[in-house]
């Protein structure tokens, strides 16, 4: 039968308009992404109080007890996943006659999500211990998560646990193991825990667990530090810049006022562990060793002549320093380098097979084992014989008393043989911090974003978000004023960008907090990576184009890829 032209063309318009309908009422589509900060631990680290050296953009827990826990950053290849570093998660009773079961110490992160729809939370992980216990299930790793952005990791009831069976020679490690979880929010808001459990306690067993490429897969809510500042009313407060200065707390602290039969600086004690090891105490005055000065105090751990030696060995030095304010924010900095006999030749070992530390005695107590939490030093390594220049660190602490002890120490880690380890401090310094509601500030202009300013004024995305107490990057607004963090001079602005490295003959300490930058001989001037930085940012900060600065790079450096810097690495600068 014909069908009239009339009736035909109303059905095709009747099924236009179903159509429109149908699409109309399907949600919009989305794009799946990574919406994890830092998953693949190549954008830096930062000392994190009561933990250790914690990924930025993640946090840290643990549930004390009897064993110890430390985080650290990562760089050895053979548990580096991808790029150039991983998290590290220790839970340890070594040294310790017994330990309580149910040990835990963990990361998580908090982030935006669309609720209703599935993400995929993918990560890698390897589990080292130097035990031959039967128990396949003695060490685990599990991931869990809450909603409406609770960071409470005892409130998790739904602990996933992955099947990461093969555990490792803490020094031969094997394969990274892969698992999977996927989650369906209810909420805006969810946070990723990943933890470590040492299930028994035993004593005198170190568990070491490297996680690598977390992601977490899904749909992101728009959520940029890229965003323009908003045309809005400026803030009523701005946050007051920590400032610390005035004079050095502690006697002798450059080492310049001399040293005592030993040879450790006046002012100052020792201490070790003894053990089958050596252990040494200069008056350093070799002008390559010497950052300030003439003299510098170096401590010495060594395996020469040992067919046998302990591992975990440590040598340090002390002061107690009195007259502190209670509840007052100090700062201690400290230059530092490292050096190893045919330094070279071990090349392919764990980088931290030796460390400096710090700690702090509460209560003014002269015994180094009773500091409760040492944290780590990051240094430069180099040959004993080719120093490596020194590197400045710096952190915060509250003072929990008004008297307490600044312990320093070096650690040779394991039980190598025919070894020496030479550890050299110098100009030390304990400072008293206020604040300084006049600190040197940026004021918000239309147009600007988080992440330009912080490229502009040649400090970190990071670093600027914790000076100002930052929540939610997106929201900035006109009128604004940022403070600078870590400025004592008047700063630039994003119209006059300035270095954050000079020129220099001789080995210049740069930057603060856990990042630790250093210049050294040789190139006109380098920049050090801090936490934060990319390329590009690095470019506008020294107003060169990126181009020119990728080629001087490649010139030094054949094996320079533009799109893989990490902290600590040393970029060098062309001459504008």
């Amino acid at each position: 039968m014909k069908v009239p032209k009339r009736v035909l063309l109303l059905a095709v318009v009747a099924s236009l308009l179903l159509n429109t309908m149908v699409v109309a009422s399907t949600p919009h589509a989305t794009v799946n992404t990574d919406i994890l900060g830092n998953g693949d631990f190549e954008n830096g680290f930062r000392m994190a109080p009561g933990c250790g050296m914690v990924a930025v953009g993640w946090e840290c827990f643990t549930n004390g007890g009897a064993a110890n826990y430390g985080f650290y950053d990562d760089q050895w290849n053979p548990v580096v996943f991808s790029g150039k570093h991983s998290q590290l998660i220790e839970i340890n009773t070594k040294n310790m006659a017994y330990g309580d079961p149910d040990r835990f110490a963990g990361i998580y992160q908090t982030v935006t999500v669309l609720p209703g729809h599935q993400y995929t939370l993918d990560l890698h992980g390897i589990i080292r211990a130097d035990d031959n216990d039967p128990d396949r299930w003695r060490y685990r790793v599990q991931v869990g998560y809450l909603e409406s952005g609770e960071h409470d990791w005892t409130k998790v009831s739904n602990w996933v646990e992955m099947p990461w069976d093969k555990y490792y020679p803490r020094i031969s490690p094997g394969n990274f193991s892969e698992g999977k979880l996927e989650i369906t929010p209810s909420g805006t808001k969810l946070t990723i825990f990943i933890r470590v459990w040492k299930k028994w306690g035993v004593p005198y067993r170190e568990l070491d667990v490297d996680l690598d490429a977390i992601s977490l897969t899904g749909p992101k809510v728009a959520c940029n530090p890229n965003t323009q500042a908003q045309t809005r009313e400026k803030p009523k407060s701005t946050p007051s810049r920590l400032t610390c200065d005035g004079n050095n707390l502690l006697e002798n602290g450059d080492f310049e006022s001399g040293f005592k039969p030993g040879t450790v600086a006046k002012e100052w004690a020792s201490f070790t562990n003894g053990g089958a090891a050596g252990y040494g105490f200069y008056d350093e005055t070799w002008k390559p060793a010497v950052f300030q000065g003439g003299h510098a105090q170096m401590i010495e751990i060594n395996s020469k002549g040992l067919a046998a030696t302990d591992p975990d060995r440590y040598a340090g030095i002390y002061q107690v320093v009195d007259g502190l304010t209670p509840g007052q924010t100090y700062e201690v900095n400290i230059y530092g380098m490292i050096r190893e006999m045919n330094h070279a030749s071990h090349s392919s070992e764990d980088p931290y097979r030796f460390v400096a530390q710090w700690g702090i005695a509460s209560d003014g107590s002269i015994d180094w084992t009773t500091v409760s939490e040492w944290h780590t030093i990051a240094l430069p390594m180099g040959d004993r014989v080719s120093p490596p220049g020194y590197g400045k660190y710096t952190a915060r602490f509250e003072a929990p008393s008004k008297k307490v002890t600044l312990f320093l120490r070096g650690w040779k880690k394991w039980a190598t043989p025919y070894r020496e380890f030479d550890l050299d401090f110098d100009n030390v310094s304990l400072l008293a911090c206020h604040h300084n509601a006049k600190g040197n500030t940026y004021v918000v202009k239309p147009g600007d974003t988080l992440s330009a300013i912080a490229a502009s004024l040649g400090v970190s995305l990071q670093d600027l978000i914790n000076a100002n107490g930052i929540t939610n990057p997106d929201l900035i607004f006109v009128g604004e004023e940022l403070t600078i963090p870590g400025s004592s001079t008047p700063g630039p602005t994003p119209s006059t960008p300035a270095p954050t490295s000079v020129p220099s003959a001789t080995p210049t300490p740069t930057g603060s907090g856990s990042a630790t930058s250093f210049t050294s001989a040789g190139a006109a001037r380098y920049h050090v990576v801090r936490p934060g930085e990319t390329l590009t940012g690095i470019a506008l900060v020294y107003g060169i184009p990126l181009d020119d600065l990728i080629a001087a790079n490649k010139a030094a450096d054949p094996s320079f890829s533009p799109d893989l810097i990490y902290v600590g690495q040393k970029i060098a600068i062309p001459a504008s």
